[in-house]
């Protein structure tokens, strides 16, 4: 049984499964005062510190350590000298990286986030104790493996046809997916580990939720399905 009460461009649903409570919540509209990008995060400022940039967290404190590549070999002491864990390149800003064999050298990275980079991904798999992935898939030609990230917690990421299944990704707790458009227009396609707490989608032709299967799933938010 599922009770619904509705409100201002927000539907929400508590759906009782196996004695699980599983909160369903269908955004068709943002608020506006919400800023929110395509990698599913409250855009953030960029700081400087010792004369690197950072992107800030929200108490505006240097968070994800930005590589831009014009001194590659400086960037790469300080992020090891300040075992620094998280790191960002975007098309923007790291204009002059042409790869991610350097990952080697810091493969205790925890956190990276890959916006528009249209270059070759298989150097990720060198950071076994990767926990937090964002990725903007740009071509076929960047396909990954996720099971080689083990420890792997938090992935966003744009849907894409063949879309990998994350059955073996057992610490997986969060999976963010944008443009959502699967062939079935249900979720069906998705092949979910059962330690998946939060699923995401947004900018989706889904028009109903058969094949949301997870025991653990405790919250599912759907923003911009006009078809649900």
């Amino acid at each position: 049984m599922i009770n619904k009460r509705l409100y201002k461009n927000l539907n929400v649903c508590i759906q009782i499964k196996e004695g699980i409570k599983v909160l369903i919540i269908i955004i068709n509209e943002l608020l506006q005062e919400t800023n929110i990008d395509n990698n599913n995060k409250i855009n953030m400022s960029i700081i400087n510190k010792d004369g690197f940039d950072f992107y800030s967290d929200i108490n505006n404190n240097p968070e994800s350590f930005i590589i831009k590549g014009i001194d590659l070999n400086k960037e790469i002491a300080y992020i090891i000298d300040n075992n620094i864990k998280s790191i960002s390149l975007s098309c923007f800003e790291s204009k002059s990286i042409e790869s991610l064999q350097f990952l080697e050298k810091i493969n205790f990275i925890e956190k990276v986030s890959l916006d528009n980079i249209n270059i070759e991904l298989n150097s990720l798999y060198v950071l076994k104790n990767l926990k937090e992935l964002i990725i903007s898939v740009i071509n076929k030609k960047q396909f990954l493996d996720y099971s080689m990230f083990p420890n792997l917690e938090i992935l966003s990421i744009d849907w894409y046809s063949k879309f990998p299944s994350l059955s073996k990704n057992n610490n997986l707790k969060e999976l963010s997916i944008w443009k959502f458009k699967p062939k079935s227009k249900s979720l069906k396609e998705l092949f979910l580990p059962e330690s998946l707490e939060k699923l995401h989608i947004t900018e989706s032709n889904i028009i109903n939720l058969e094949g949301l299967e997870s025991n653990n799933l405790k919250i599912f938010e759907a923003h911009y399905c006009n078809s649900l």
